[in-house]
């Protein structure tokens, strides 16, 4: 006999992506998500540190990454929480914490970056569309303003701190941005190349949903592959280093029966993507921290568990969020 999830949701490890706000002060041309949801309500905040609080006796393992929205237009919930657990740490020291965020980096100026590291926030995911011009066209404010000015100060300022952190830099590749990715790369090994807290990831702009398959600048996963592939030598041979992880893993994060999507009103889901699929539905977070999931709902993004199926453990989602 199979055993249902109920079996298998408690662990001694748990992975938490965290909305503390819906909101986003960027329209990405590409953008799957609506922006339609707030602020993180307090008994929702409040849940979050009565859960953790529950959970730290028994953890050998917790990561939070902070996501959006804009995770730093809620930077005083993100705060909140990583004292928290900062208190957690000093009663439970074994506990192996990491702390991230993806982040569009236009609010990130040093001063703060240097105070969410002090935080244990020291993982971060900032995307970059090209140089320049190239960028602000499918990454600029919502009130149509450009950002790559105010993002690329904000990375050099990092650039010149002395602390420890990680910073991912995500380069769209799109059909308008084919020819100037090569410049962008340039500029990037002229700023980063030999500071070990840079990486690089290439991706290929996906349409996901909402707004974002309105995208006529995605290529397909066909027409991506030779030039990407080009593009990572490129960049290999100006000496910056490549971030490889999450390629051929095969395994979405999502799959992991310990990994937790915590929306902005506590609904609980498994999916970033995915937002608005009532299949990432599964439950809410209340705030005295209780976590009430929906067993039934929440098999089959745990399917590939038990099938050990790679298509069922690369999208969980797959057949359920289309």
């Amino acid at each position: 006999m199979t055993p249902g999830p109920r079996k298998i949701v408690s662990f001694r490890r748990l992975a938490l992506v965290l909305m503390p706000t819906e909101a986003c002060n960027f329209r990405c041309a590409y953008c799957f998500e609506s922006n339609a949801g707030g602020r993180m309500s307090r008994e929702t905040a409040a849940g979050l540190q009565r859960w953790l609080t529950n959970r730290f006796p028994e953890l050998e393992d917790l990561t939070l990454n902070w996501y959006g929205g804009e995770p730093l237009l809620a930077v005083n919930i993100v705060e909140q929480l990583q004292r928290h657990v900062l208190t957690l740490l000093d009663r439970y020291p074994d506990v192996d914490f990491h702390g991230a965020m993806t982040t569009n980096g236009y609010l990130l100026r040093p001063e703060l970056l240097r105070k969410l590291v002090s935080l244990r926030v020291t993982t971060y995911q900032i995307s970059l569309d090209g140089p320049g011009e190239h960028h602000d066209r499918t990454r600029a404010l919502a009130g149509g303003q450009g950002t790559f000015n105010r993002i690329w100060r904000n990375l050099l300022g990092a650039r010149d701190l002395d602390e420890r952190f990680f910073i991912l830099l995500r380069v769209h590749v799109h059909r308008n941005n084919l020819e100037v990715v090569p410049d962008l790369l340039e500029t990037l090994a002229g700023s980063f190349a030999g500071d070990d807290r840079f990486s690089l990831m290439l991706r290929p702009v996906s349409r996901l949903g909402g707004r974002g398959n309105e995208c006529h600048e995605a290529l397909t996963a066909e027409e991506a592959l030779e030039p990407v592939d080009q593009l990572r030598t490129l960049a290999r041979d100006l000496g910056l280093h490549l971030f490889e992880g999450g390629q051929s893993s095969g395994r979405c994060y999502t799959a992991l029966p310990h990994m937790w999507l915590v929306r902005a009103d506590g609904t609980l889901g498994k999916c970033p993507v995915a937002l608005s699929h009532p299949a990432n539905s599964l439950g809410r977070l209340r705030g005295d921290g209780r976590v009430e999931v929906d067993a039934e709902r929440l098999q089959p993004w745990l399917r590939g568990v038990f099938s050990g199926d790679p298509a069922d453990l690369s999208c969980p989602a797959m057949g359920l969020a289309r």
